[in-house]
């Protein structure tokens, strides 16, 4: 499903979408269920607060829409699940599809640590508010790959910050530029469902009450639509984060190789051959990772200065004279 190289754009943008055409209940299934329980209780609670001051109203908004948001967050760690499992494509180390009862048990095990994950990048994004949006912009593609990283290599919240980071280094702006894409596209697909949905909305005058605020009518038709726009923009941008964290790696770790090892070996379980060694591919503990060179550390095979390598003379050392030759005349000629 994806091509075990380095992706293009395309390829990655693509691989999002036929993730989702071959794993529906997995995708989209599994949004629209969590959507719908997010969404339901959200109107339940904007209902009860329909007598509350305008100000506690309008925070209360304000957390439903940051709980939109950690729902795309969390779940772009399940879809990385989704995306790890089908990389291979069909045979013994990856299946071309994932159920959503498949998916939901590999997710489980980590979704304590992802919905601290969740709500910890949401807290940062909605402080990052008070820049007008430049931090959080920044800090939300820096993190990215926070949540694939947790739900693949376990650790701990702070480590998969640490090595989100440490995988997003020197692809910001491309990381940034094809995830802007996903989202306009992703619009423009909410634009083309809502066109035809919008012909069976009641007319606005029902949705409102004197007051300004939504009747319950409002509240469903709301929902509804906040349902349909999670619905179709989480996998979407959940599928890219996953597939650009596996392009990350292939670049950075060569994880192609990984990956392509296990498929000749028969493993079974993609998800632990996406999995690193402990240590591999990050610095822990102030120990640098494995295959990540040291700057100033001698390379096997590569000459350091004042070492004398074996089997040749020392740097300064003059060569034999040749027989019948005193040796070598000094610097400046033969007499």
């Amino acid at each position: 499903m994806v091509p075990l190289r380095p992706l293009s754009v395309s390829e990655i943008l693509d691989g999002a979408f036929v993730t989702m055409r071959t794993n529906p209940g997995a995708t989209l299934g599994l949004t629209l269920v969590t959507g719908a329980v997010f969404e339901t209780v959200g109107a339940i609670v904007t209902l009860a607060a329909q007598d509350a001051s305008f100000a506690f109203y309008a925070l209360l908004q304000v957390v439903l829409r940051g709980l939109d948001f950690m729902l795309v967050i969390l779940l772009a760690g399940v879809l990385a699940v989704v995306v790890a499992e089908a990389s291979l494509g069909p045979g013994p180390a990856g299946r071309s599809r994932i159920g959503l009862g498949a998916a939901v048990r590999r997710a489980v095990p980590r979704l304590p640590g992802l919905m601290r994950l969740a709500l910890l990048l949401t807290l940062l994004m909605v402080l990052g508010l008070v820049t007008l949006g430049v931090v959080s912009v920044w800090l939300g593609v820096l993190f990215c790959f926070a949540t694939p990283v947790y739900a693949l290599e376990g650790g701990t919240v702070t480590g998969a910050l640490r090595r989100s980071r440490y995988l997003i280094r020197g692809a910001w702006w491309r990381t940034f530029g094809i995830l802007l894409l996903a989202g306009v596209i992703a619009g423009t697909l909410v634009l083309v469902v809502s066109v035809p949905v919008a012909l069976f909305t009641p007319t606005p005058s029902s949705l409102t009450e004197s007051s300004g605020r939504p009747s319950t009518t409002g509240l469903v038709v709301q929902a509804l639509g906040s349902l349909l726009i999670v619905t179709i923009v989480t996998p979407v941008l959940a599928g890219v984060i996953a597939i650009l964290y596996i392009d990350r790696r292939i670049r950075r770790e060569a994880l192609d190789v990984t990956l392509a090892r296990a498929a000749a070996t028969g493993a079974t379980d993609a998800v632990a051959a996406a999995a690193p060694p402990p240590g591999a591919g990050f610095p822990t503990a102030g120990f640098p990772a494995a295959g990540i060179p040291v700057p100033g550390a001698p390379v096997p095979g590569v000459p350091v200065p004042g070492v004398p390598v074996p089997g040749f003379p020392p740097a300064g050392a003059r060569p034999p004279a040749p027989p019948g030759h005193g040796g070598w005349p000094p610097h400046g000629g033969w007499s």
